[in-house]
């Protein structure tokens, strides 16, 4: 992941000048999939206050991600009821980030 955050890096650097750009990392433990996105920021609000820091993104992913599927209720699975409170705050999603000027 790093590697591709500083590759966009590089790239935003080789092609921009005096632009900064909003970096986001989003980890959806449903999928289970990251999502890469690179905005233009213009002096927004860029705070989010559940955002994290990368190794704690990961950290929590690989614990947390539905690797092999999301309980079915009716279906024994041993991995609870999806519309349990607790499983329910942990289908929510995370996210780092980065502010890049160019």
């Amino acid at each position: 992941m790093r590697s591709i955050e500083s590759g966009l890096e590089s790239y935003l650097q080789g092609h921009y000048r005096d632009k900064s750009f909003v970096f986001r990392l989003r980890a959806d433990i449903l999928i289970p999939a990251f999502t890469v996105s690179v905005v233009s920021y213009h002096g927004e609000p860029l705070l989010h206050p559940e955002a994290v820091e990368f190794n704690e993104l990961v950290r929590r992913y690989r614990e947390k991600a539905y690797f092999h599927g999301i309980p079915i209720s009716g279906r024994d699975s041993g991995r609870g009821d999806p519309e349990d409170p607790e499983v329910e705050m942990l289908l929510s999603m995370e996210r780092y980030v980065r502010l890049i000027h160019t």
